[in-house]
């Protein structure tokens, strides 16, 4: 269930590089950041840290690091940038543990997991999250302009709600 593929191909040129994964959720960050290594170690052999472009996407499973009560409280008052003062992911990178080289678009969305089936209610057992994400980078500064980066929320097929991120790229 957990793991990751690449994709690599040409166009017009340039290299492009896929990495989708899905990490651990039952570890805690210290493991999951781990398994990120342990998934890049496995796939240098078909990574090319030359691609032009480079996207990895995927349910990461970091976590909000705050008690229910507070998310709740910013949750409700759709106040994601408090929030993600909380996210893993974003800690992850800031201290250059993981996904430091890539860049992720602004969320303007609630967390995206974890939702009861068929609903649109939070499954409080545990705090929402941003468990879906869309990280990117280019070789070439500014070849990559974002359009959209947003969850699909009439989605209830599961606990997550999918995540949509449409780019503009410079190919000269």
């Amino acid at each position: 269930k957990d793991g990751a593929i690449i994709t690599n191909f040409k166009y017009l040129g340039k290299q492009f590089t896929f990495v989708g994964l899905q990490l651990d959720k039952k570890v805690d960050e210290k493991k999951r950041v781990e398994e990120y290594e342990e998934v890049k170690k496995n796939i240098k052999e078909n990574y090319d840290p030359e691609s032009d472009f480079v996207f990895w996407l995927g349910n990461l499973n970091f976590k909000i690091e705050l008690n229910q009560t507070k998310a709740k409280e910013y949750i409700e008052k759709k106040d994601w940038t408090t929030l993600l003062t909380y996210d893993q992911l974003k800690k992850a990178q800031k201290e250059k543990k993981a996904f430091e080289e890539l860049t992720e678009q602004n969320i303007n969305f609630g967390p995206t997991f974890k939702f009861k089936p068929a609903t649109d209610n939070y499954d409080w057992e545990e705090t929402p999250s941003w468990a879906d994400r869309i990280l990117f980078r280019s070789k070439k500064n500014n070849a990559i302009t974002p359009v959209k980066y947003e969850s699909i929320e009439k989605y209830k097929e599961s606990g997550h709600k999918p995540v949509v991120g449409e780019f503009k790229l410079t190919l000269t």
